[in-house]
Formats: structure tokens, sequence, C-alpha cells
């Protein structure tokens, strides 16, 4: 019986009819959900600032100005605030919907449950896996600061079936997405299907 580690944990192979759940990093959701509210925040802040300015001149400005606001200043900060703003919900809504995500493994595939619903996915109709390496330096430091750091390395994962319908997954949307991929490569390992490597250098 094939078997490999999860979680410090020695896991049987899924036809064993066990199963295994797999759901987002409770950490990740919450930091997530601290830069949604920081952007909104922040667009709703140069709201404000835009707000202010307008009103104490009485809408009087000039187009430009080398110095204090002026209309082409304010239609400059006004397109950050819509992007902040935009961006926010965008983050917002899609915390919200990782929150429902579980990928359950268990005999015969798996099945990806979200708010819309549950798609199955078997293993005898998996074709193709691609394995992404993206090695990145983390943006801590700017300018050219940033390459005393070393470039740490992340992994995500696309699979596609037979009739053309594709999982992709990493840290971002599951804990402990390596070790689905491990679950993955384990039941198909007889199928011999292409498992594809790439090294990708940010």
């Amino acid at each position: 019986m094939d078997s490999f580690g999860m979680g410090g944990e020695t896991q049987v192979r899924s036809d064993a009819k066990e199963q295994f759940t797999f759901k987002p990093s409770t950490s990740n959701l919450i930091a997530g959900l601290i830069i949604a509210l920081l952007m909104i925040g922040g667009s709703v802040g140069i709201g404000g600032l835009l707000f202010r300015g307008i009103s104490d001149s009485g809408g009087k400005l000039p187009l430009w100005a080398d110095k204090g606001w002026c209309w082409v200043a304010i239609a400059i900060f006004f397109m950050i605030a819509m992007v902040l703003l935009v961006g926010g919900f965008f983050v917002l809504y899609w915390m919200w919907s990782l929150v429902a995500l579980r990928v359950v493994c268990n005999h015969g595939g798996f099945s990806v449950v979200t708010r819309a619903g549950t798609e199955n996915f078997l293993w005898c109709h998996i074709v193709y896996v691609r394995e992404t390496h993206l090695f990145q330096r983390p943006p801590v430091l700017t300018g050219p600061a940033i390459l005393l750091l070393p470039k740490i390395q992340s992994k995500s994962y696309i699979l596609r079936t037979d009739d053309n319908r594709e999982f992709a997954f990493d840290g971002n949307t599951i804990r402990r997405h390596n070790d689905f991929a491990k679950l993955i490569k384990i039941e198909l390992i007889d199928q011999n299907i292409p498992w594809e490597i790439v090294e990708v250098h940010a």
C-alpha cells in the first residue's frame, strides 16, 4: 500500500477508501482580508482628501498647478482611489469564495467543493499535469537592495482532464497543496501521463 507524508503524519493511498480534505489556510484568508480592508480604507481616505480639496476651493481649481490641488491631480488620485476600491473588493470577493473551498479526495478521484457547487475529477480522466516552480525574491526591499535577498521557491499545479476541464491550485488556494500534489502523483503512477515541470525565475 502506497503512503505519503502529510503534516508530519503518514497517510495511506486513497484507494484504501480513506478520505482526505484540503482547504485554504486560515492565515492566508486573514492576510487577504487585511489587504482587502487596507485597499478599501486607502480608497476611502483618498476620496476624503479629494472631497476636502474640492470643497475648500469651492470647486474653483486650476487645470494644472505645480503645488496644491488642481483638476489633473484630482483626476489622477481619483483613478488611484478607484483602482484601490475595485482591487479591494476583488480581493474581498476572492477571500469570500475561498472560505467555502474544499478539495475532498477519496476512492476514484477528488471533488472540488465551492459556493457554486461541486465538480468531480476522476483519476482515470486526468491526462496532463503541469508543476511550476517559481523562484522569486520576497517583496520586502525595493531597488537594488532586493538583490541581497535569496530567491524563494514556490510551487503551483494545474491538471487537465480528457474533457478539457482544468483545476489549478497553489499555496494561496489550499493548505498543504504539495501534499495534495503528492497524492495525485501516487494515484497517477500507473497511468503514465505527462507530468511537466516548469521553472520560472522572476
